[in-house]
């Protein structure tokens, strides 16, 4: 089997960019949802993306938190305190946790039972790595966030990208390296 070009292996480098880049692609694309959200810096109150509730503005209908955890380990403790945080300060009825890989099974059975039965009424639930990439190929708005750091729109445009060059590589080491064989 043929080695797979890292650019064509995994185009969106979720765990490649810096925290407070992951917070902007996770207003990016909720923005894509509903284009009433805004971004926040810090203090925020627990939630980096905000959809205010109409006429109380200190109050959100939903939120975002971008909690930007490539490695091994998801902070749970800090997940809690946003959300706890989130609760009191925005009375937020919806939050969304963003992570830039995909829960295993104990992960999501934590999530489920740190976070999402945590406050009576308040919906919490997360997009994942996956989801976070199936995002940014569904509409123009990922799109253009895709673009916006990632350079490309779509991983299949990628990997024909990644499969021409490997051909023309395949092709210049046949002809000894002339450019004139094709």
């Amino acid at each position: 089997m043929e080695a797979r070009d890292p650019l064509s292996a995994h185009p969106y480098a979720l765990e490649r960019l810096t925290d407070d880049e992951w917070e902007e692609l996770t207003f990016l694309l909720a923005w894509g949802e509903d284009r009433r959200v805004e971004r926040l810096r810090a203090p925020d109150g627990g939630l980096d993306t905000v959809l205010p509730r109409p006429l109380k503005t200190s109050e959100a209908e939903r939120g975002w938190q971008g909690k930007h955890y490539p490695g091994a380990k998801i902070h749970w403790d800090k997940c809690i305190e946003s959300l706890d945080r989130a609760v009191r300060l925005w009375k937020v009825s919806h939050l969304t946790f963003t992570f830039p890989r995909d829960l295993s099974r104990d992960e999501r059975v934590a999530f489920s039972e740190k976070l999402e039965g945590r406050h009576e009424g308040v919906t919490v639930d997360v997009w994942s790595g996956s989801t976070v990439r199936a995002r940014l190929s569904a509409d123009q708005a990922g799109e253009r966030a895709a673009r916006r750091f990632f350079g490309q729109s779509d991983p299949i445009e990628v990997d024909r990208a990644g499969d021409a060059r490997r051909r023309r590589a395949v092709s210049w080491r046949a002809c000894g390296g002339s450019r004139v064989c094709r």
